[in-house]
C-alpha cells in the first residue's frame, strides 16, 4: 500500500505548525495513514502575566 501523502505534504504541515509558534518534536504516521504532530510544549509553558509585566518594566519599577 502506497502512502496517501508525499514528503512535501509533511513539509507543509511542519511549516504551518512552526509558523503557529509550536516546536515539532516528531510526526507519527499510523498504519491507516493518519498523521499526528507531536509538539514540544516545554518551550511554551505559560508565564505568569505579572512576572512577565515586571520583567518588561524592570527599569521603571523601584523596590521590587
Amino acid at each position: 500500500m502506497r502512502a496517501r501523502f508525499r514528503q512535501r505534504d509533511l513539509e507543509r504541515i511542519v511549516r504551518a505548525v512552526r509558523k503557529a509558534g509550536i516546536d515539532v518534536r516528531r510526526i507519527e504516521v499510523s498504519a491507516d495513514g493518519k498523521l499526528v504532530v507531536c509538539a514540544d510544549n516545554a518551550a511554551h509553558d505559560p508565564v505568569d502575566e505579572f512576572t512577565e509585566w515586571k520583567r518588561r518594566h524592570a527599569d521603571t519599577i523601584k523596590g521590587t
